[in-house]
């Protein structure tokens, strides 16, 4: 092809052809750390009409693991730069770049969190702002549709979506892929006001195995089960504490056909979940795994707010109904628990419980907060029933 100008690239209409042995090779050129390596093949089109301008068409590319082809633009004449792309990807491999690690050196003076003061109270949602200013460095709108997409210890396939960033405001819509053998569909949004951000998601994921989801962690052995989802939920705030406390929609789980392994308990080591958990299967000395027949948890939403619209947990060994709220504003825990053990259960021969007979068929309650959770006997023997489980 041809450049008018060799210095910066104004008129360059060119073919262009890269190929090597390690991608790594090229960082030197551009002073940049590459995060992947290995051999390379990248070819297309390359057209210049000005100095802050450039198109790239009949875009093949194969880098690592990575195998896609497009198409794209950038404009760094606007500000904020305007970057545009259609890309279909047999594999996207972005394992590399998310797991890029701060190149800064360790240094000896405390940090903020860790120079003394006041003890804070623990908390999970962090007060920490998100990162929202990163919104308005560039607009943006991608069309991305890839056969597979690797992610840290996930793996999405025949993903569909577009992304939209205009004026801080982004929009990823829609999204489609298939996860765990289930289909994902839905929408995340994120827009900009005066004095917070507002984000909202809705999605419905039908059809995974939890199985098939563990299985990259390798922790498929332990707990499986087919599982749907559906989330309606918004939210303002420039923190993930301030997004919480107000957050308001709907959420529903359902499982079937579930199988858990005991071993699980001693990896969580949590001893509220592992109280739950021997709910579920007071045998666990007899049975090295507990069958999950139904499990139903749907949430309402409101101003931070969230109540149990349904909490229904069926195994062979019991039936467990629950009902409560946890206030996401404070952090704290009020749900109980009416656990109904089965025919046959306590018959000498069948196994010991690390629970009482009598202790099994009280209600349980869960207080305390997120960070530091407790599970007890309920002393006010409150009544629960499937009715009010899931609703009324």
């Amino acid at each position: 092809g041809a450049i008018l100008d060799v210095t910066t690239l104004v008129g360059a209409d060119v073919d262009f052809s890269v190929t090597g042995n390690n991608v790594e090779h090229l960082a030197s050129m551009i002073d940049q750390e590459f995060p992947v390596a290995g051999p390379f093949d990248v070819s297309g089109h390359l057209l210049c009409p000005s100095a802050k301008s450039y198109q790239v068409s009949h875009l093949k590319a194969v880098v690592e693991e990575s195998r896609f082809e497009g198409e794209g633009t950038v404009n760094l004449e606007n500000d904020p730069p305007i970057i545009t792309s259609v890309v279909k990807a047999e594999t996207l491999n972005l394992v590399p770049f998310l797991n890029i690690q701060s190149n800064e050196e360790p240094s000896d003076s405390p940090t903020e969190a860790q120079r003394p003061g006041p003890k804070k109270e623990k908390r999970v949602f962090s007060d920490a702002p998100l990162p929202l200013q990163a919104l308005n460095r560039v607009n943006a709108d991608l069309q991305i549709d890839a056969q597979r997409l690797r992610l840290p210890f996930l793996a999405l396939t025949d993903l569909s979506t577009q992304i939209r960033l205009v004026k801080e405001n982004l929009t990823v819509e829609p999204l489609k892929f298939v996860i765990a053998g289930g289909v994902f569909d839905g929408a995340f949004k994120i827009r900009q006001t005066e004095k917070a951000a507002i984000i909202e998601t809705a999605f419905q994921l039908d059809g995974s195995n939890l199985g098939d989801l563990f299985e990259p962690a390798g922790a498929a052995e332990f707990l499986n089960g087919i599982f749907d989802m559906d989330v309606n939920l918004v939210g303002k705030g420039n923190s993930i504490a301030q997004l919480m406390a107000g957050l308001s929609g709907k959420t529903a789980v359902i499982m079937k056909n579930g199988k858990m392994d005991q071993r699980l308990l001693g990896l969580i080591g949590s001893d509220l979940t592992t109280g739950l958990l021997e709910l579920a299967n007071p045998f666990k000395k007899k049975n090295d795994y507990t069958r999950i027949h139904c499990l139903v948890c749907g949430l309402n939403v409101d101003d931070g707010l969230a109540e149990t619209s349904a909490l229904v947990l069926d195994t062979d060994a019991v039936t467990v109904v629950g009902h409560g709220k946890a206030d996401l504003k404070t952090e704290t825990l009020d749900v109980s628990f009416k656990p109904s053990p089965k025919k046959g259960l306590g018959i000498k021969g069948l196994g010991k419980l690390s629970l009482s007979l009598g202790e099994l068929t009280k209600p349980f309650k869960v207080t305390g907060t997120l960070a530091d959770p407790s599970l007890a006997v309920d002393p006010t023997e409150t009544f629960l029933t499937l009715g009010k489980a899931v609703g009324g």
